[in-house]
């Protein structure tokens, strides 16, 4: 696959720890970030409790970066957003802790007089058997729901035990077959092809065509370090040293556009390649297999299985 390499990355996700960085090296990444021309930044980990949340939001909407904030839902309380901020809710580690029905409950209380651009969960291995579930409580919220790729940057080595498989998806399937479709949003987005497939069988999408770690997507973690994807742990450099322009024509990061345009072994005859291009490299890459196709994928199929 030919990949049309860009001059920087059109979708950013940026993570903050609280002391991890003082404020001018916070700002100096959002002017840098600005400069870029990046068109969409998801603000990640302690940015609702920083200080300088509202001098990122400014300077990322004076840009015209459309901003988000993934948020938990107990940070809603007393939360003011800045202007032109969007609110993603996460519900990740909530139904992580808990399995009770309850938690939607709790959930629909917090979002009374709450205003919420829509829900996020990340689909790992415990919680896939919940996107029925979810997809529900999304709907009968007039919610949008986002289904994003794992954060595996931010915490490799508890969310490398949580991470889905081709597997996991058949205990999915059999609870979305009991699932009111009806129900759901009207707005659904899955970073993964294969649990696309699943949800909208038949349904083409226009986000995340193949892997676009290292190309239209990048992420920055809690020291300023650019990796690729927030999948993918493989650093392309520190954004306070240098520019994302610059880091973006690296050595390092031509390599790995390199390697994605060939797709893994196995997968030159399968029906899906045209769509899925391999999947997702990164999560393949932190496992220690360079040569495998995305851990969700079930097998090549045939032209006759394609859809």
């Amino acid at each position: 696959m030919a990949i049309d390499r860009l001059d920087a990355p059109l979708r950013l996700t940026w993570t903050l720890r609280t002391g991890s960085l003082d404020a001018q090296a916070i700002e100096l990444l959002a002017r840098r970030i600005a400069r870029a021309g990046v068109f969409f930044v998801t603000l990640r980990g302690d940015f609702a409790v920083s200080r300088e949340l509202d001098s990122v939001a400014g300077i990322l909407r004076h840009a015209g970066v459309q901003t988000s904030l993934v948020l938990e839902p107990h940070a809603l309380d007393g939360f003011d957003a800045p202007e032109g901020l969007a609110v993603l809710l996460d519900l990740t580690g909530l139904l992580l802790r808990d399995s009770g029905r309850r938690t939607f409950g709790e959930v629909e209380a917090r979002l009374a007089g709450a205003t919420v651009a829509g829900l996020s969960m990340v689909p790992l291995r415990p919680l896939l058997v919940r996107v029925p579930e979810l997809l529900d409580f999304a709907g009968r919220m007039a919610l949008p729901l986002h289904l994003p790729n794992v954060p595996l940057v931010d915490d490799p080595d508890h969310l490398g035990r949580l991470l889905p498989g081709a597997r996991d998806l058949l205990g999915l399937a059999d609870a979305l077959a009991r699932s009111d479709r009806s129900a759901w949003p009207q707005q659904v987005v899955a970073h993964d092809l294969f649990l696309w497939d699943l949800l909208f069988p038949g349904r083409d999408r226009d986000q995340y065509i193949g892997c676009q770690a290292g190309n239209s997507i990048a992420h920055i973690d809690a020291d300023a370090v650019l990796h690729p994807c927030i999948s993918w742990p493989q650093p392309l450099g520190c954004l306070l040293e240098d520019d994302l322009v610059s880091l973006w024509q690296t050595s390092g990061r031509q390599a790995l556009l390199q390697g994605l345009e060939t797709p893994p072994s196995g997968c030159g005859d399968c029906a899906v390649l045209n769509r899925c291009h391999g999947g997702c490299r990164g999560l393949v890459q932190a496992r220690g297999s360079e040569d495998s196709p995305d851990l969700m994928c079930p097998g090549p199929r045939p032209a006759d299985r394609q859809s």
